[in-house]
């Protein structure tokens, strides 16, 4: 068994219902371990899954494979309604479905749009509550994905070192106050999430997940790596307000950080607000 010590956060937004965070690219075909996981997740036999493609201007192809996917899985029944602007997801007819949805997944595509879209409408206020309170399963991947950050990154450069002024930051939905990354090694985002975690005035602690590779967090604030990748947990360790303030555009960052890297598998002891310890059963 191997453990790995954590720093705490510096805050942890509380749930009642696990939340997954793909890093994009998952496998949906046939019995998909990682949206296999997300329907086991919702407790019940024959759940009713919501597929909220908003992030994307041409969703058809991809709503086609995750709804034969999860219908194989068990669903009931696939929602996939189309959410072209913020008047859509204020609709009544959006807002019954997530009211009984036990599944919501945030398929990718552009996190800023999908953000435009749902942020502040009733059926977002009401995700929010349901995860808090109900424990309605929460999911997205690559855009889906990012965009679960309270404080999220819409777009940045893939560097491996932090330079300043090559990321944008956000406000997300709020799901999580992990500031979350995708398609993580495979891009190499170190550096753009290091960036994120050292603006002021936002979150000391990120995840970079790999595609077709997922971070479960469960309730309790501990989690689990699932797929075929791994997971970076990045925590700043010192003061990053001088380093900030005197580093010019496009310049490197000065930074100290603790990185954690997991593998499928990893059980993760907390990624909330005392100590996290992870450990991997014995090969």
């Amino acid at each position: 068994m191997r453990l790995m010590g954590l720093r705490p956060p510096h805050r942890v937004a509380s749930s009642s219902g696990s939340l997954v965070i793909v890093g994009g690219a998952e496998d949906r075909s046939g019995d998909s371990a990682i949206l296999g996981r997300l329907v086991s997740l919702c407790g019940i036999s024959d759940p009713e899954v919501v597929v909220v493609d908003a992030a994307s201007r041409t969703p058809a192809r991809f709503v086609r494979h995750y709804r034969q996917t999860f219908e194989a899985l068990g669903a009931r029944v696939v929602h996939a309604p189309r959410l072209n602007g913020p008047q859509d997801g204020d609709t009544a007819d959006f807002l019954s479905i997530v009211e009984r949805a036990h599944l919501v997944y945030f398929a990718g595509g552009d996190q800023a749009r999908l953000v435009h879209v749902l942020r502040g409408t009733r059926a977002h206020e009401c995700l929010l509550a349901r995860h808090s309170g109900d424990g309605v399963v929460i999911g997205g991947t690559s855009a889906g994905a990012a965009a679960l950050s309270r404080t999220m990154i819409s777009r940045g450069d893939s560097n491996l070192w932090p330079r300043k002024g090559s990321v944008r930051i956000t406000e997300g939905l709020g799901f999580t106050d992990l500031i979350i990354d995708q398609h993580f090694s495979q891009r190499g985002r170190l550096g753009r999430l290091m960036e994120a975690l050292a603006m002021p005035g936002h979150d000391a602690r990120g995840v970079g997940v790999d595609e077709n590779t997922a971070l479960v967090l469960f309730p309790d604030g501990s989690g689990e790596v699932i797929g075929e990748g791994g997971v970076a947990v990045v925590t700043l360790t010192g003061d990053k307000g001088p380093s900030w303030s005197r580093t010019g555009p496009r310049d490197i960052v000065s930074l100290s950080v603790e990185l954690s890297v997991f593998r499928s598998g990893d059980r993760i002891g907390y990624l909330g607000t005392t100590e996290t310890a992870a450990a991997q059963d014995p090969a």
